[in-house]
């Protein structure tokens, strides 16, 4: 997950970058993905392993104009968990009325220097301060303290409605 990070060209140095493209909204297995390049015309061409065998994707930048309209669901995770990745990746691909995405709150990939303590604290804080994914994914969370706040919903009444 993450945004694809790649050389901006005709940088004075070599060391700038720029955002090329959020993985999440390409619905690729970035888990997989093998490289990258810009093409002249700033599209983005990836080359993945996809079982059973190696798939390129083009990548353009787009208005949206013609897109089916789907509502977006943020998962909110603590750390990675390829198990969720996953999921939410085949679900993205069916293209139902909504879309999933998760907002990684650690990453120890990425080098922040954040600990994921620290990271749980970020997630608590949003929780409580209304700025709360849809879903949320409570393994390093604590809690019995987020629900003592009321900010928890009962899903049962919701599963007893739906085909699940």
């Amino acid at each position: 997950m993450g945004v694809l990070r790649g050389m901006l060209w005709g940088a004075a140095s070599l060391d700038t970058l720029t955002d090329v493209v959020e993985w999440q909204d390409c619905d690729l297995d970035t888990e997989r993905l093998l490289g990258f390049t810009r093409l002249e015309d700033g599209s983005t061409a990836v080359l993945f392993w996809e079982d059973p065998g190696v798939r390129i994707a083009l990548i353009r930048e787009t208005d949206g104009r013609g897109a089916p309209r789907r509502e977006t669901v943020t998962l909110g995770v603590v750390s990675r968990n390829d198990s969720l990745r996953k999921a939410a990746l085949a679900y993205n691909r069916q293209g139902g009325p909504y879309r999933i995405k998760i907002k990684q709150y650690w990453d120890n990939m990425l080098g922040s220097g954040q600990t994921i303590k620290e990271a749980s604290a970020n997630l608590n804080l949003d929780i409580v301060s209304g700025n709360c994914p849809d879903i949320v994914n409570l393994q390093y969370g604590s809690l019995g303290s987020i629900a003592s706040k009321g900010v928890l919903e009962d899903l049962t009444r919701f599963l007893e409605e739906s085909e699940l």
